[in-house]
């Protein structure tokens, strides 16, 4: 619905370039913005999305299919999630991006050791091509050799990914990509799972080690000062 010229508000000569920062770091000349990777619905089919607010997730994680690789040497990507967020207003990425992100290993087998890491990757999105503005892996998680099965392990991976100055046009989307890779002992099977729950709520077994579900990427934008 169009609203009557009577009804529009009038927006002073620059306000559309104030911008709310979670806090800044003056020496950079960069304002931080915090993000919770979440996965929402919208009329029955999911989205996972990048969130300002700290809101329940759809679900609290996603889980991989089964993990049949040959090997605790052989890494195969189980998991991919792309999650987005339009920009309204034109900003410029600048300096180091820090994420946070729970991840678990579900072994499913005895005797199984299983391990695994994540990698992110961001991206801007124009809606019809991606650019990669930076990506890197975190540590490797092992889930060792036991005797009772299921077992879980749990880690919160903490990542840094360096952005050259890059502008973000309005209308682009960010987009953090967090991808789960694993692998397990040959003949046996696991899972991996990514939390992405920015209320943290506490899952029994699979995050228990850590207790935390909260993913969550601080982006750092340019200050026009």
């Amino acid at each position: 619905m169009v609203l009557p010229n009577s009804m529009k508000k009038v927006v002073p000569a620059g306000a559309e370039q104030l911008v709310s920062y979670d806090y800044t770091d003056i020496a950079n000349g960069t304002g931080i913005q915090t993000f919770y990777p979440t996965r929402v619905s919208i009329n029955g089919t999911n989205y996972y999305s990048l969130s300002p607010s700290v809101i329940y997730s759809d679900v609290i994680y996603t889980q991989s299919s089964l993990i049949t690789q040959s090997g605790v040497e052989v890494y195969n990507k189980m998991l991919d999630l792309d999650f987005d967020i339009p920009i309204n207003l034109p900003k410029t990425i600048k300096g180091s991006v820090l994420i946070n992100v729970p991840f678990a290993l579900e072994n499913t087998n005895t005797n199984t050791e299983s391990r695994g890491f994540i990698n992110a990757i961001l991206r801007k999105w124009d809606g019809t091509t991606e650019t990669t503005l930076a990506s890197s892996s975190g540590s490797v998680l092992v889930n060792p050799l036991v005797g009772t099965a299921p077992v879980y392990y749990d880690t919160v991976s903490a990542i840094r990914l360096d952005v050259n100055s890059t502008n973000i046009k309005a209308g682009e989307t960010i987009r953090l990509t967090l991808e789960g890779w694993a692998s397990v002992t040959a003949g046996k099977t696991s899972y991996i799972d990514i939390a992405h729950d920015p209320k943290n709520r506490t899952v029994a077994a699979i995050f228990e080690d850590q207790g935390v579900t909260q993913s969550a990427a601080y982006i750092p934008f340019k200050l026009n000062v």
